[in-house]
Order: C-alpha cells, then sequence, then structure tokens
C-alpha cells in the first residue's frame, strides 16, 4: 500500500485490498493538521473508501476504483449519495 497525502487528497493506491475493519486505523494515522481532507466526516471518507472497493470487487471501473483519491471540498451531494450508498455496503468492503 502506498499512500500519498497532500493538503487536499488522500491517494491510496491499491486500496480495495484493504478490509473495512482498517480504514479508521489507517486514517487516523495518516491525520495531520496540514490535510484539510479532515474537515469531512470520518464516516463519509470511509464510506467513499468503501464505495470504491465495492465497485472494484465487482469489476466495475477498476481502472478509478483500485486506487482511492479523499478529496477536500467534495461537492455535497457527491458526499451525501457516498454516505448513503457506503452505509448500505460498509460491511462488504
Amino acid at each position: 500500500m502506498s499512500v500519498y497525502v497532500t493538503s487536499h487528497n488522500i491517494h491510496i493506491e491499491d486500496s480495495w485490498e484493504i478490509g473495512h475493519k482498517e480504514f479508521k486505523p489507517i486514517l487516523l494515522r495518516l491525520k495531520s493538521e496540514d490535510c484539510l481532507v479532515y474537515n469531512r466526516w470520518m464516516w463519509s471518507l470511509r464510506c467513499e473508501w468503501a464505495v470504491h472497493n465495492v465497485l472494484y470487487k465487482l469489476g466495475l471501473w477498476r481502472s478509478h476504483t483500485k486506487d482511492v483519491d479523499l478529496n477536500y471540498p467534495i461537492k455535497w451531494y457527491v458526499e451525501v449519495l457516498y454516505v448513503i450508498v457506503g452505509t448500505l455496503i460498509h460491511p462488504l468492503a
């Protein structure tokens, strides 16, 4: 797993290999004051990651879903969509 953190993005390569129980510990380890991504709700970040993982495992858009990019800012309706879908599928990620 390679991780790249900037002020507005966390990029996790091959994120689909990581199970949902590890999302929060990894995100907490990466947390820094300089990364604005953490202005988002932690559950939102975890849900976005879960959606990427499940789509990858289903074979959908694999070139875009094998890695996850957690960005800030994010459009409110995209974040809401991630939270709704991610909450439903989080255990499958």
